[in-house]
């Protein structure tokens, strides 16, 4: 499907949102009936460190990524069809980013995710992954932003809004300059509540050029539609569908509380 068909097939659906160590390809299979989207990873790429737990990482080379990825991208297409496919990246270096979003496209899936929202000591500590929102290391993340659009296959960047000491209205509107970036996706959990912060996704979705994907603590309809009348355009559920297995089914039906 092109790009438009596939921001309509998003528009005001769930999708599973990866969680390192639980999303592969069988888990999304089972647990991604109702959703719009399933998301698999986070995986690594990185060829200047090859210490990671090789449960995550992925091969140097793109021929070699390609049968990896093909076979979660293949669990999940038995089970669900043709329901959109992303790929939630930790990646180490901008040429292993371009090698594992070509590999991703090759092996079928749809969505090639750039994390910029997590936690890994190994890459944070290099400026990687949420280190690069910040303001030292933004300019390299809007040069692989600008590489990775390049590609084809459809490319999302994801952050934590509420990230102290950063300011996502200036971040979102610098990535709006990044030509045919496909979408952003903001983890939006209240820092003081177990819920997601709606009044933020107000604050921030008019500053989104793209498709607005929203997680954080999403449990009860009431979540999915605040985020939706906020401006989000898809919604992510997580920790959700590990507490409650059939979540995202449930949370699909309107007026489900």
């Amino acid at each position: 499907m092109n790009r438009k068909e596939l921001a309509g097939r998003l528009q005001g659906g769930l999708f599973l949102s990866s969680m390192m160590g639980v999303t592969d390809g069988a888990y999304a299979a089972r647990h991604g009936a109702g959703a719009s989207m399933v998301q698999i990873g986070a995986l690594v790429a990185d060829v200047a460190d090859r210490s990671h737990d090789e449960r995550y990482l992925l091969p140097i080379s793109q021929a070699d990524m390609v049968p990896v990825l093909r076979h979660e991208v293949e669990a999940v297409r038995r089970v669900l069809g043709d329901m959109p496919i992303a790929l939630n990246a930790a990646v180490g270096d901008f040429e292993s980013a371009l090698r594992m979003a070509g590999a991703f496209q090759e092996a079928g899936g749809d969505i090639f995710e750039l994390n910029v929202h997590g936690g890994y000591e190994k890459l944070l500590r290099r400026g990687l992954l949420r280190a690069m929102v910040l303001p030292e290391n933004r300019p390299k993340m809007i040069e692989w932003l600008e590489g990775l659009c390049g590609l084809e296959v459809p490319i999302v960047v994801k952050f934590s809004a509420g990230m102290a000491g950063v300011d996502f209205v200036e971040v979102l509107d610098e990535l709006a300059a990044v030509a045919g970036l496909f979408g952003v996706h903001l983890h939006v959990r209240a820092a003081d509540a177990q819920e997601p912060d709606a009044e933020l996704v107000g604050r921030l979705s008019r500053h989104v050029a793209g498709t607005l994907f929203c997680s954080g603590h999403v449990t009860t309809r009431g979540h999915v539609d605040g985020l939706l009348a906020a401006g989000a355009d898809c919604i992510g559920v997580a920790q959700g569908v590990l507490d409650e297995p059939g979540i995202i089914a449930r949370l699909s039906v309107q007026g489900d509380r």
